[in-house]
């Protein structure tokens, strides 16, 4: 039997808004937490003879919960967090990977989307992360020129 998809930090939906599969990388945290889903999946009604991480309610169309809104927004309520939704949850990502220094094509990828202005959109750059750019280029050009 081959490697669980969770265990090698990958997986991969069948279904995409664009209609096309692909491959999602976890990080450790979230391969965590879904190897300890489907570890407690026989421990509840809902879960227990489905094969979806997220399955939907007993008499919906679809087997698998596929919007989020509404348990986003609750979890937010009770958190009490106002004016949040799920597409800040990408925003956020790609803003963090930028700041920290991961590469715009790598965030595309991370992300799935098929144009690079479409990652643009979220990857925005604060005064201080291009004033650290340009600081870490000026000392490339220092370390060159120092050693000619």
């Amino acid at each position: 039997m081959g490697t669980s998809p969770i265990r090698s930090r990958q997986a991969k939906p069948p279904f995409t808004k664009n209609g096309k599969s692909r491959l999602v990388h976890l990080n450790q945290r979230s391969s965590e937490i879904l190897q300890d889903l489907a570890a407690r999946k026989d421990q509840t009604e809902r879960t227990k003879n489905s094969n979806y991480v997220f399955p939907s309610r007993q008499g919906t169309r679809k087997k698998y919960l596929f919007d989020l809104r509404k348990p986003l927004e609750k979890a937010c309520a009770l958190a009490g967090i106002e004016n949040f939704h799920t597409h800040d949850l990408r925003h956020t990502f790609a803003s963090l990977a930028v700041s920290s220094g991961v590469d715009l094509y790598a965030v595309q990828r991370l992300l799935g989307h098929q144009d690079i202005t479409m990652t643009q959109r979220y990857a925005d750059l604060s005064a201080n992360d291009l004033q650290v750019a340009t600081e870490g280029i000026a000392a490339l050009i220092e370390q060159a020129s120092s050693r000619t």
